[in-house]
């Protein structure tokens, strides 16, 4: 999404209430803080509340806006080539666990966007990786 001015938006930024949340003005306790208020943050502090503990979200800013507010909303386990890397630095272990969590997460999406009725137009589509340079081929495939 462009402005009048050609510069790059986001929808989510520009599409959502930007209520401010007023500033923590005392101490507080709880079994979890959470840093970051995008949907890896608020997503964890859904979790670790919903399992029974007190939890508090510490954000700097306007919720979703950092990562979150510059996102496709995909959910992938398609990364281009983090599992040749993966498997360099941590072995064909460490890449294959990676994957697993990365399909365990999306499948925990779904599951939420089912239990909770969440209305977001939930789709699965196929994800690839390819390569404009045939020099490049080999180094996908692997």
């Amino acid at each position: 999404m462009s402005d009048h001015t050609g510069t790059q938006t986001s929808y989510w930024i520009e599409t959502a209430p930007g209520v401010p949340r007023p500033a923590l003005t005392e101490d507080i306790t709880v079994d979890v803080a959470v840093v970051g208020g995008g949907v890896a943050g608020l997503s964890t502090a859904w979790e670790v509340a919903r399992g029974g503990r007190s939890v508090a979200v510490l954000e700097a800013g306007r919720l979703a806006e950092g990562v979150t507010g510059y996102t496709t909303a995909k959910l992938s386990a398609l990364h281009s080539l983090v599992y040749q890397r993966l498997r360099r630095t941590r072995g064909a272990d460490g890449a294959r666990l990676y994957g697993r969590s990365q399909l365990e997460a999306i499948g925990r999406a779904a599951e939420l966007v089912d239990e909770l009725g969440i209305d977001c137009d939930w789709e699965t589509a196929p994800a690839f990786t390819y390569a404009t340079d045939h020099d490049r081929v080999s180094e996908l495939r692997a």
